[in-house]
């Protein structure tokens, strides 16, 4: 049974990589003409060219584009290469995701980390396992760098899983926050310590804020502004209350 129980995952990854789900939403094109902006010294007027997209979906999709321009390559013509390879992202962050879950619970409770896994896997993101969008890259660095914080795995390294997790969007710095210092919290509780010292702490936050900053230097060479202008437009404003609680609701409970 375990044996078929391989052959029947192995045939649904395969059925994944070959059936990517494309969506609009990814800027691969968009990127392209960055680097061509960029090239043209462009510097802080490239901002209607890859919309609101963050570092963490654009600086990806342009290194692609400038290593086919520099093999002698037509970019344009190797976008769907690019956007395959985002779907493939997708589908191994879904299992990085598994296996941050099952090593990060298992040690303190395998009942548990199976239970976690069900439920992960009755969720929404089964929606994401194998498109071009960025959310389970994002979740899944997420999720490596709370177990790393968890599993005590090497500081340097978990910050530098945080700075990238942090590049995924604007507003995710407060949040690795909240999840580092209760990490790290936990960790004190299971090592029977009082407090978390400031030295446990700082490399996240140095991580974090460097992302920041990363955030608000690609601003300034898209729009030449500190923060992302297409965010303030209207139509990426949720006007009344009610409905910015209910999306906020969905997200949370899906």
């Amino acid at each position: 049974l375990l044996w078929l129980a391989r052959i029947a995952l192995a045939g649904l990854f395969l059925h994944l990589i070959f059936r990517p789900d494309i969506q609009g939403d990814t800027p691969v094109h968009e990127a392209t003409l960055e680097l061509a902006c960029l090239k043209a010294g462009g510097w802080g007027h490239c901002g209607g060219l890859s919309a609101q997209f963050p570092p963490f979906q654009v600086l990806p999709a342009m290194g692609i584009a400038a290593l086919t321009q520099a093999l002698g390559w037509d970019p344009v013509s190797a976008e769907p290469v690019t956007i395959r390879l985002f779907c493939l992202a997708s589908l191994l962050s879904f299992w990085g995701l598994l296996r941050w879950i099952w090593l990060t619970i298992s040690p303190r409770d395998a009942r548990v980390a199976r239970l976690g896994i069900l439920v992960f896997l009755s969720g929404f993101v089964l929606f994401y396992v194998n498109s071009s969008f960025s959310e389970l890259p994002a979740a899944a660095l997420t999720a490596w760098f709370v177990s790393g914080i968890l599993r005590r795995k090497n500081q340097w390294k978990t910050a530098g899983i945080a700075f990238l997790a942090a590049l995924s969007k604007e507003v995710a710095a407060p949040f690795l926050l909240v999840l580092a210092v209760t990490a790290l919290r936990i960790t004190a509780i299971e090592d029977e310590r009082k407090r978390t010292g400031w030295r446990e702490i700082l490399p996240y936050v140095g991580a974090i804020g460097f992302a920041a900053l990363a955030h608000i230097g690609f601003n300034e060479f898209k729009f030449g502004t500190l923060y992302n202008l297409k965010y303030l437009t209207p139509y990426y404003i949720v006007q009344d209350g009610a409905t910015q609680v209910s999306f906020f609701l969905g997200i949370w409970f899906s």
